[in-house]
């Protein structure tokens, strides 16, 4: 799944996890995406 997909997830609430938002939150937060 692209990065930019995942995100529109995330802001819709579709994608509640933990594990998925923390793992997004950190590759973002380190340029990976």
């Amino acid at each position: 799944m692209p990065p930019a997909e995942l995100a529109s997830l995330i802001a819709a609430g579709a994608v509640t996890d933990g594990y998925t938002l923390a793992t997004y939150l950190r590759a973002s937060l380190n340029g990976l995406l």
